[in-house]
């Protein structure tokens, strides 16, 4: 027979058949049919800006991603807070595409959507693929935030851990937990858990995810770029300290695929039954990405061995190595993991059965199955040590922002911090990282000296980066990162908030004075101490929750952008209006899309490390 190949239009299902010869003398034979399937790519919504509405009609929403094709349909699915579904009209303007990158523009009618409903954007390419974007928030007329609902607890009390929000697909989101300490001085956690999050926000089952961080860590900082998260200073139990790492989400795409399969008949080998293979990639210990660990696995492959006379089948799967985003094959694999159910198992239950370093693999049933599991959807890989940082810092702010000359750059900033028990710093110093096409990070040889310091030392710090997607009066390429006010090392009130333009090369300059000696001091103060709260930048305003006075509150602080750029209106810093489920103090804190999600800490329950969480729709 001749192999067979075959281009199918986009969104038909493919098959692939073999053809398996068994001769009257108990020889077989098999013939894989080769088939290929081309399909065009389907849309990918990476973005909405803003990413809230109000509820008015009128709304102008800038949807971004790659692959949309002319004639393509833009629809909404929406939810109100009771979770009654609701589907709003919009119209559409005109397709912008760059090679595959596009920019969609969408007007939203709002008016029939009540404030705190959440809506999914649906691109719908004329071939019937189509792309999902999580989630367009709505507020009403006054921006104010929607009232938190509880998330489910988490499996561990937690104070001043980190939090991060982050993507294995468009698809597939999650919300992260990482280290903290349980309550106590020397009670730094290593351990990290992940919770999956719904198209409209609902956080599902905390669990503990197999990758530790590389050491315990408390009162540290987080940052969420792409599909990498990084963390940086905070305290191991010992006292503050310098180390910082990153973490990859792991991506459901970037998986080996089984492509193969042959069968023999032996005296050894597997009995009649169905079984269910997945592969995974093992990664080198040099790998800056995944060091020693362990891609997803592929996707079940699975083969029905049929029942021969005094015969048993040895099964060979052929697969191949994993792709990244551009097709090319992801670097650094040593080797791959074979995971197997037993006869007749059902899916979901395959565990080890060997490690390999060939693309094939014979499985005559003569290996002895382990009891490893493929990793879930949402693990990242091991943590990889990034560069230490000059200073040590403990309760630091972390933020990150895009270079505005340079395509494909963008810093991470350490920001202040106690560097000693009774020094509380005034400096910065931030970290280049460059993004490749696929995706991927590479983050620099070190860290680079902030040249200009706060005018106030302070740690349990919050930072705030704005740019056009927060307010208009930032326009691209204008970034500033605005740091909150927080505690001196003694413990007392440092109410002062300052801000950094993002200059080419990374350094924050204060663009309000001709000879600058300090960060500019032009943004309001703190209106009353606050320390230790959550933070999130959205709708032309700074949040802040919780904190005031050190201690578990349940209250929001807003302070609305003005002009000129970096002020903030006289009321700054005034009462929200919201009331979060509990009281908290030194909790973790990440913003996605139109989602906030606000983690453990010391809480009014009284709990010195709370398991507690609250979702806050902006």
């Amino acid at each position: 027979a001749d192999r067979a190949t075959g281009v199918v239009p986009a969104g038909t299902p493919a098959h692939l058949y073999d053809v398996v010869l068994v001769n009257p003398d108990g020889t077989v034979g098999v013939l894989d049919s080769g088939y290929t399937e081309t399909t065009a790519a389907p849309p990918e919504v990476a973005g909405a800006t803003p990413s809230s509405i109000i509820d008015a009609t009128g709304q102008s929403v800038t949807l971004t991603g790659t692959s949309f094709a002319a004639g393509d349909v833009v629809s909404l699915s929406c939810v109100d807070p009771m979770n009654n579904a609701l589907s709003p009209t919009l119209t559409s303007g005109t397709l912008s595409c760059t090679g595959a990158n596009c920019t969609q523009p969408i007007t939203i009618n709002g008016s029939t959507l009540p404030a705190g409903s959440v809506c999914v954007v649906r691109v719908t390419n004329p071939d019937g693929t189509y792309g999902e974007y999580s989630a367009i928030g709505v507020t009403n007329s006054s921006l104010n935030l929607n009232n938190p609902k509880a998330g489910p607890d988490m499996t561990v009390g937690r104070r001043a851990l980190s939090a991060a929000a982050g993507q294995a697909t468009s698809a597939n989101r999650f919300v992260y937990a990482i280290g903290g300490d349980d309550g106590t001085a020397m009670g730094a956690l290593s351990s990290v858990e992940v919770a999956p999050v719904d198209l409209f926000g609902k956080i599902g089952a905390f669990s503990i995810q197999p990758n530790a961080l590389r050491a315990p860590r408390t009162l540290a900082g987080a940052v969420t770029v792409g599909r990498y998260i990084y963390l940086a200073g905070g305290n191991n139990a010992v006292g503050p300290t310098n180390t910082a790492e990153r973490a990859l989400i792991l991506s459901p795409r970037e998986t080996p695929e089984i492509t193969d399969v042959d069968l023999q008949l032996a005296t050894v080998g597997l009995d009649a039954g169905t079984y269910h293979y997945r592969v995974s990639a093992v990664f080198s210990a040099t790998d800056t990405d995944n060091p020693g660990g362990e891609s997803l696995a592929s996707d079940e492959f699975t083969i029905r061995v049929p029942s021969f006379p005094n015969k048993k089948v040895a099964l060979t799967l052929v697969y191949r190595a994993p792709v990244d985003a551009l097709g090319n094959p992801v670097l650094d694999v040593t080797g791959y993991r074979i995971y197997r159910t037993a006869k007749d198992g059902t899916p979901g239950t395959e565990v080890l059965l060997s490690t390999v370093t060939a693309t094939t693999f014979v499985d005559d049933g003569t290996a002895t199955p382990g009891t490893a599991i493929p990793l879930p959807l949402g693990t990242t890989g091991n943590w990889a040590a990034l560069p230490t940082l000059g200073t040590n810092r403990e309760g630091l702010a972390l933020a990150w922002a895009r270079d505005p000359v340079t395509a494909g750059t963008f810093y991470v900033y350490a920001l202040l911090g106690r560097s000693a028990a009774a020094t509380a710093t005034t400096s910065y110093e931030f970290l280049t990282v460059t993004t490749a096409p696929n995706g991927r990070q590479t983050a620099g040889a070190s860290w680079t000296a902030g040249l200009l310091p706060s005018g106030q030392g302070r740690w349990q710090l919050g930072a705030w980066t704005v740019d056009a997607s927060v307010s208009s009066l930032y326009a691209a390429p204008t970034t500033y990162v605005f740091l909150g006010g927080g505690q001196t090392a003694a413990g007392a009130a440092a109410n002062k908030v300052e801000a950094g333009r993002v200059t080419a090369g990374g350094q924050l300059a204060n663009t309000s004075l001709v000879t600058p000696t300090t960060l500019d001091d032009t943004p309001k103060d703190f209106a009353a101490a606050e320390s230790g709260y959550g933070v999130c930048a959205a709708n032309g305003q700074l949040f802040s929750f919780g904190g005031l006075g050190g201690m578990p509150t349940q209250g929001a602080q807003s302070a609305p952008l003005t002009s000129p750029v970096p002020s903030v209106a006289n009321n700054a810093w005034n009462n929200e209006g919201l009331t979060m489920t509990h009281g908290r103090y030194l909790l973790g804190s990440s913003v996605q899309s139109a989602f906030i999600f606000l983690l453990g800490g010391t809480t009014n329950e009284p709990s010195p490390a709370s398991k507690t969480t609250e979702l806050v729709i902006w």
